[in-house]
């Protein structure tokens, strides 16, 4: 008896910290220049959180590299990614994958060029439903 209660009490406990999980970070895992006019693979990578955490959206912003402001969503706005229509608010462990559009009327680029791809992103966090937004970036080089 005791058993089946712990072994109930250690189920929940995994389901619970896998449903509260967060957006720790985000990479181009393709190892390829992304090409204008093209979609280019991103990765989120994500992992359990303490609290009730929800990732809404992701706000994509981008700045030639070196970009000065860490925490700015960039030069230029790109694109805005919902997380509640492809069903990842709730992430749980591991990582997802989406596209983002690299547009030619953003680009206008003759010649390979270094970017910093800027993701701010939305959040609500805890009982009290705080809201957040933090930004991650990442490198992503740019064939005309």
């Amino acid at each position: 008896m005791f058993h089946k209660i712990m072994q109930s009490v250690f189920l929940f406990l995994v389901l619970a910290c896998s449903i509260s999980a967060r957006i720790l970070s985000i990479q181009s895992t393709s190892g390829q220049s992304a090409k204008v006019g093209d979609n280019y693979n991103i990765t989120f990578n994500t992992a359990s959180h303490i609290q009730n955490w929800a990732d809404y959206s992701v706000l994509i912003g981008w700045a030639v590299h070196p970009l000065p402001d860490p925490i700015s969503p960039g030069a230029f706005f790109g694109s805005a990614i919902d997380l509640t229509s492809i069903g990842k608010v709730a992430t749980g462990l591991g990582n997802f994958s989406t596209e983002v559009f690299i547009d030619p009327v953003k680009f206008d680029i003759t010649t390979v060029t270094t970017y910093t791809l800027n993701a701010a992103i939305t959040s609500v966090i805890g009982a009290s439903l705080e809201t957040s937004v933090r930004f991650l970036n990442t490198t992503i080089t740019i064939e005309p």
